[in-house]
């Protein structure tokens, strides 16, 4: 049985249960199963069973840039003790909800400090206008450049990268009828995310701006 729920427009695959994924997660997989094994020892125990790996081999496979080959993942799952490929190849959803959670507090806090650093520049930007108003030095570039970085918002910053995905009023209404069984995709419809997306214009064509 697959669970599945897609945005319309979204350019990353959607994760389901039963549902092999891109290489890049069996690479996410392997880099979580093999735990406190180097990815040197890793590639040691497969060069024994005949298999030309090198530590950048394991690396290539773990960024999804080399797939593997199904008789390279037979002696993996001996290597790492493992009994069946799903658990190599599949990931279970309660599995990629944690990875996505912590990727989201990650991504936050990140936000937070670029913010910090962004009112930490503007702020040291003052500074040097002003001095260089009493001194009388010209500005590099025109002042009205600097202005408009020191009037800039950094909620417009975030804003130019909006989610690309047009969330459309007939997908929300929609979701809307769904909503005992999409209602966290209803959540985010509704929400900042669905409110920055850009919207179908008349022409079709995401427009800049939600309304």
């Amino acid at each position: 049985m697959t669970y599945q729920i897609c945005l319309e427009g979204r350019r990353k695959p959607c994760y389901a249960r039963g549902v092999a994924q891109s290489d890049r997660n069996i690479g996410q997989n392997l880099q979580e199963l093999r735990g406190d094994m180097s990815q040197a020892a890793l590639a040691a125990a497969m060069k024994e069973r005949g298999w030309k790996w090198s530590q950048p081999t394991v690396a290539a496979i773990e960024k999804g840039e080399r797939s593997l080959k199904l008789a390279e993942a037979v002696d993996l799952l001996d290597v790492l003790g493992l009994e069946d490929l799903e658990s190599l190849i599949l990931r279970p959803l309660h599995e990629v909800g944690s990875i996505m959670l912590t990727r989201m507090v990650k991504a936050k806090a990140e936000l937070k400090a670029a913010t910090d650093a962004f009112w930490s520049a503007q702020l040291g930007l003052v500074d040097i206008a002003d001095a260089m108003n009493v001194e009388g030095e010209d500005f590099p570039g025109s002042a009205e450049f600097w202005m408009e970085a020191i009037t800039l918002d950094p909620v417009e910053v975030v804003r130019e990268v909006a989610p690309f995905v047009p969330m459309r009023p007939e997908m929300i209404e929609q979701l809307a009828d769904w909503r005992n069984q999409h209602v966290w995709a209803y959540a985010l419809a509704t929400g900042p995310y669905g409110k920055a997306s850009p919207r179908a214009g008349d022409d079709g064509a995401p427009a800049d701006t939600a309304e």
